[in-house]
């Protein structure tokens, strides 16, 4: 089945449409060997989607406090993907083109993405947070692994070249 993440993540849901973010999540079950009948059937939902949270911290430098508007992309990944309902496996579409994603912000300076599931080989831009007018920009190699929370450490200092990023754990079955 084709299926693609949103590229506005940002957008907030109405009591009639999902937002950018929720539309992007994909739950996936199954169970083998059930007979029909009147009975509830017990299913296991997983996230196969892959999620990045990005956690905005302020450096020693930075003067004030962290301002609520910041906004955080994550570029050069693919949104396309195709999911086998059979075994729930996630394969990004191969000649995908690769496309920026706006965070969802949480709060508390935590922004979060949901990513199709990829491997990131070539050194490019990949996260980038804009606080006042000022772009600090992570690039690197990155593997966004099916039904895996990734989290992202970003200071925020002065100057934007000496942005410190930490890898943090991951959690999986998010």
């Amino acid at each position: 089945m084709p299926f693609c993440v949103a590229a506005d993540q940002s957008r907030i849901g109405t009591s009639t449409e999902y937002g950018g973010y929720e539309s992007s999540d994909f739950m996936y079950a199954r169970t083998n060997n059930v007979a029909a009948s009147t009975d509830a059937v017990q299913l296991q939902f997983r996230h196969i989607m892959a999620r990045l949270v990005i956690r905005l911290i302020k450096g020693e430098d930075y003067e004030g406090l962290l301002p609520e508007n910041a906004e955080v992309y994550v570029h050069n990944t693919v949104t396309q993907a195709t999911i086998d309902l059979k075994t729930g496996n996630v394969t990004k579409t191969i000649k995908g083109t690769t496309e920026t994603i706006k965070t969802r912000y949480e709060g508390n300076n935590i922004y979060s993405a949901i990513i199709v599931p990829q491997r990131i080989v070539n050194r490019r831009p990949l996260v980038e947070v804009v606080v006042n007018g000022v772009s600090y920009l992570y690039e690197g190699t990155f593997v966004f692994r099916s039904g895996t929370q990734h989290l992202v450490n970003l200071v925020i200092d002065r100057n934007p070249e000496q942005a410190l990023i930490q890898i943090g754990g991951e959690k999986v079955n998010w």
